[in-house]
This record gives C-alpha cells, sequence and structure tokens, in this order.
C-alpha cells in the first residue's frame, strides 16, 4: 500500500496547484438539493425554494432545466421579478447558455425582457409569440406589432399564442391611426392556418368595442354564437350593436333568439375581501347591512372622478334603458343615490 504524504504548498504555487486537480463534474448526476427544488416549486412554496436556490448557487451546483423551468413559473405566478432576474444570472453565470425553453420562460418574468430576447441566438415561434404578448400586455402595442412584422420576415409561422397577442395589442385604444386596423386584423385570423376559437373571436370583439367598429364586431359575436350559442354575454352586446345602429329589427331577432335558447341575462355581480370576510354586490340588490356607508363612500369616489372630468361611457349599457338609467347602471351616478 502506497502512503501518502503531506507537504505544505507555497502561496505562490496553490493557484497553480489547484488547477492542475482534475475537477468534478460541476453537474452531478443527482443531488437531494434538486428533489428538494423541486418539491418545494410543486407546494408553490416560492420563499423556501428561493432559500433552496441561495445553497446551490453556494456549491455552484445547477440542477435540470424543468426543475428551473417549474421555479420560473412560480415566480411569474408570483410576480417575483427580482426573484426571477436572480435565476437568469445563475443561469448565466457559468457562461453556458440557458436551453431554448428555459429562455422562452424567463421572457415572461424579467423586466428586461428585451435585451434577453435580444441575446437568444435562437428563437422559435414561442419565443417571438411570448415578447409580443408581453408587450402588449403592457400597453406597448405598436412595438407588439412591430415585432410581429419582424416574426414574420425571419420565418416561423404565427401560432395561436401569436394572434392573440396580436390581437390584444389591436384592442389598444389608439391604434386607429398606428398599428393595424380591424380589417387587418380579421384578414390575420381569416389567414391562419387552424380554425379560431372564443377567445379569438371576443379578443377581436374588445378590439371593436375600442374602435366603435359595429361591422366586424357582429361577425366577431356571430362567430362566438356559433361556438357558443348559450353565451348570454355575446348576445346581450350584439342586441346594443344593432340598437346603437337603430337596426331594431335584428334587436328582435337577437332578442328572439336568447328566448328560443333559454338564455336569460343575468344580474352582474361582483366582490371584495375586507377582513378575510367576502362581501358580494348584485346590481340593484340594496340588502348589504352596510349600504349607508357604502353609498356614502361611492358619493365621494365617484364625486372626485366626476370632477376631474370623467365621463361615462354607456354606448354598451342595455339600449332599452334610459340614458339616466344608464348611467346609474354605471354606478356614475351614485352622489344622487338614495336607498329605496
Amino acid at each position: 500500500m502506497k502512503l501518502l504524504q503531506w507537504r505544505p504548498i507555497r502561496a505562490k504555487n496553490k493557484k497553480l496547484w489547484f488547477s492542475s486537480i482534475p475537477q468534478q463534474n460541476p453537474n452531478p448526476i443527482h443531488s437531494p438539493l434538486f428533489d428538494n427544488l423541486a418539491q418545494l416549486c410543486h407546494q408553490k412554496d416560492l420563499q423556501k425554494a428561493m432559500g433552496v436556490m441561495n445553497v446551490i448557487e453556494d456549491h455552484h451546483l445547477r440542477a435540470d432545466p424543468i426543475t428551473y423551468s417549474s421555479l420560473i413559473k412560480l415566480c411569474i405566478e408570483n410576480r417575483a421579478v427580482n426573484e426571477g432576474r436572480r435565476i437568469h444570472r445563475h443561469l448565466s453565470d457559468d457562461g453556458r447558455p440557458p436551453k431554448l425553453f428555459l429562455s422562452n420562460s424567463l421572457l415572461s418574468i424579467l423586466a428586461e425582457a428585451n435585451a434577453v430576447f435580444q441575446r437568444m441566438k435562437e428563437r422559435d415561434v414561442i419565443s417571438w409569440s411570448t415578447m409580443i404578448s408581453g408587450l402588449a400586455q403592457n400597453g406597448r402595442s405598436i412595438e407588439a406589432l412591430r415585432l410581429f412584422e419582424s416574426m414574420k420576415a425571419a420565418g416561423p409561422k404565427p401560432n395561436y399564442i401569436t394572434m392573440v397577442g396580436v390581437l390584444f395589442a389591436c384592442s389598444h385604444a389608439g391604434l386607429v391611426e398606428d398599428g393595424w386596423k380591424l380589417e387587418e386584423a380579421l384578414n390575420f385570423i381569416d389567414s391562419m392556418g387552424f380554425q379560431p376559437d372564443c377567445v379569438i373571436w371576443r379578443t377581436l370583439l374588445g378590439a371593436c368595442r375600442v374602435h366603435r367598429n359595429s361591422c366586424i364586431a357582429v361577425h366577431a359575436a356571430k362567430e362566438i354564437l356559433k361556438l357558443e350559442p348559450e353565451d348570454e354575454g355575446t348576445y346581450i352586446l350584439l342586441s346594443n350593436i344593432y340598437a346603437d345602429s337603430r337596426r331594431w329589427n335584428d334587436v328582435e331577432q337577437v332578442r328572439k333568439a336568447m328566448r328560443d335558447q333559454g338564455v336569460r341575462k343575468e344580474p352582474g355581480r361582483s366582490w371584495m375581501e375586507v377582513g378575510k370576510k367576502a362581501h358580494v354586490f348584485i346590481v340593484g340588490d340594496f340588502s348589504h347591512p352596510e349600504m349607508d356607508c357604502i353609498i356614502k363612500e361611492l358619493n365621494r369616489l365617484i364625486g372626485r372622478i366626476t370632477d376631474v372630468g370623467y365621463v361615462p361611457d354607456v354606448k354598451f349599457v342595455l339600449h332599452d334603458l334610459e340614458e339616466s338609467r344608464k348611467r346609474n347602471h354605471l354606478g356614475i351616478t351614485a352622489r344622487n343615490w338614495r336607498l329605496p
């Protein structure tokens, strides 16, 4: 048996000696830390998961891409931007580019998503679509539409997610002159290689409401009703569109179709949680025990917004209501409300 003899190493030789040692694989086949991290992601415990990430970073380890993807998704769900940046730095520190699908996930959370996108050497349809949707949802609709044009020039074929992102961008107010017109959006839908669903048509319908395009709105509403013939909201909206154009025969046809389908308009409702207790409010219902205080506060808030120039949009409120009742329906005249 050969004995090993320990001898001190001079400082100037330490770096050379250390660099000559064969390095172990920094990405071991398995580590209990990775199992722990995956379990915490499954349990949606972001705080503890990031604690395990600290240990992984301290030991210069790198988990498998699936685990990182789960952690990034957890950050997205919690809108944890700073944690997402940390993950991005960790994945970039060793000089190895993240897997493509990890880069796609990072695009959804990082504030500097455009920088991440620009650094990606490889981009697929998910890369482009995620970026387009992110821009559209953050009010940068013109940039989203320009990026879509770049995507078409680059070659990837748009998919369902691309379509939703583009239509969402179209629904942003102020794009009448710049960006796409609704006719182009409709042509875009028709040119896709798959059947649009209700999400697509509702997104287009939302754009029509913003831009007051009743013609395409009617087309979108009819397509929704083909797919979901009992969708009460679309019937009501279609009836209001016809009424706004004074197409009273069409209004009656829509209401007849509602009766034939057995569709009834349910009262609108909303709820909020205060002190871990849910409070439900229904249109026309004044039975809440604190209604006096609620109306007093509404009077104060609505008074403030109307004083600074807010004008209610009554265009899509039921047309068989008088104008004053429409405004009451929206709660805008709450300063004059009285309990029945």
